[in-house]
């Protein structure tokens, strides 16, 4: 099938504002609608859906099996998507107000990249420690979409010329929370190794 190529401009829409006079105060989340079109004798249509939602489901993505159309529905989460080795306020968005975030840190609508097809997304913060030898250890913090969740919400590891630690959270831009206890304990436990 040949999908000719569009160019479009998406709106991009606040949930919270645009819908407050209908719904109150509930839990915004953006969400997606795969929906393939199901036609006698020919080529299926597919259309995708992206709106705001407010009831979720119990599945972060779940398929349904209707008589006319077959239909994924997945919850997409927005994560700040940052380094700070080019973008310093990655290093903790909490000091700045509002508005210089809006401006200046990226935010992601995780289920718009490459692998959105099949993968339920979480927010990631990545704190690594760069060990130079005979220097001071460098902090460098990543926040972005994650895809392949691991079995704790946060690890470390102690690799030869790094330590980092990994978190991963559930809710629309979890991943701006700074972890300033377990920034230390790496920066001192890196300072300890390198004198050791």
């Amino acid at each position: 099938m040949h999908v000719p190529k569009m160019h479009a401009i998406i709106p991009i829409v606040d949930c919270r504002e645009s819908l407050s006079n209908t719904i109150d105060k509930r839990e915004f989340f953006c969400r997606k609608i795969t929906q393939t079109i199901l036609h006698p004798d020919q080529t299926p249509e597919v259309r995708i859906t992206r709106g705001c939602g407010w009831v979720r489901s119990k599945r972060e993505c779940y398929k349904a099996d209707n008589m006319d159309h077959l239909e994924t529905v997945s919850v997409s989460i927005r994560c700040f998507e940052c380094n700070s080795m080019n973008n310093s306020m990655c290093l903790d968005p909490t000091i700045y107000d509002k508005e210089t975030i809006n401006n200046f840190l990226p935010i992601a609508e995780c289920g718009r990249g490459i692998y959105s097809a099949n993968n339920e997304f979480f927010c990631r913060k990545i704190i690594q420690t760069i060990l130079h030898k005979g220097y001071e250890p460098e902090v460098r913090v990543t926040r972005s979409c994650g895809w392949v969740r691991h079995h704790r919400d946060c690890y470390k590891a102690d690799n030869e010329d790094h330590l980092e630690t990994v978190c991963q959270c559930f809710d629309n831009e979890c991943n701006s929370a700074y972890v300033r206890k377990s920034a230390l304990a790496l920066v001192v436990g890196a300072t300890v190794m390198m004198y050791l």
